[in-house]
């Protein structure tokens, strides 16, 4: 199939060859910005990386973003900004 006839069918075919580096804006909350990393994986079919207050966050087509938040917050987020 071609990139088109997967956005028809609404499938999205992970490229394997290809990942985006993404930077977020100043001020940016980590549920919004995993939000929008999952969609634009899912929207493009490609491995995001990004750089969230000094952690590495990797994202897949198919991920789950409330995953990548419950992970920042258990492991990656600043121990001072812990509940």
């Amino acid at each position: 199939m071609m990139p088109d006839e997967l956005r028809q069918d609404g499938q999205t075919k992970e490229l394997r060859t290809i990942a985006l580096k993404v930077e977020f804006l100043a001020g940016c909350e980590i549920s919004e910005a995993a939000a929008e990393l999952c969609e634009l994986a899912d929207r493009f079919g490609v491995l995001l990386e990004a750089d969230f207050n000094g952690k590495r966050l990797l994202v897949r087509p198919g991920s789950d973003w409330r995953d990548l938040v419950a992970g920042y917050n258990s492991r990656l987020r600043p121990s001072e900004y812990r509940d």
